[in-house]
């Protein structure tokens, strides 16, 4: 039942440049969008775009230890202050990386299964 704030990397880039170009020097602006959503209606949203049926999506697991409740930041600053405000909705940005994905399909197949972080 974790929230979270997703906000499509475009709006994060716009906010970037508007804080670098118009923002107070030593100020803190959050970049983040005002829509905040559980990390299960998310998986439902891409479930339901692909027509896939949720329950054979997820593993329903115990919550673990101390994890967050809820990451949300108030971007209010940056709004009132720069005049900035999120242009993609969780929709849209759902749709543009589907179809991102369709279009490079037979590159993402060349690329290994598993990440490796390297510190």
């Amino acid at each position: 039942e974790s929230r979270r704030s997703f906000i499509h990397i475009e709006d994060v880039c716009r906010a970037t440049l508007e804080i670098a170009l118009r923002g107070t020097c030593g100020e803190t602006y959050h970049i983040s969008t005002q829509n905040i959503v559980s990390i299960r209606e998310l998986v439902m949203s891409i479930a339901d775009a692909l027509g896939v049926p949720f329950e054979k999506c997820i593993v329903d697991t115990p919550d673990r230890i101390g994890k967050d409740e809820a990451y949300i930041l108030s971007s209010q600053k940056l709004r009132s202050e720069l005049g900035w405000s999120d242009q993609i909705s969780l929709t849209a940005g759902l749709k543009r990386t589907m179809d991102w994905v369709a279009d490079n399909k037979d590159y993402l197949v060349t690329l290994p299964d598993e990440y490796v972080h390297k510190a």
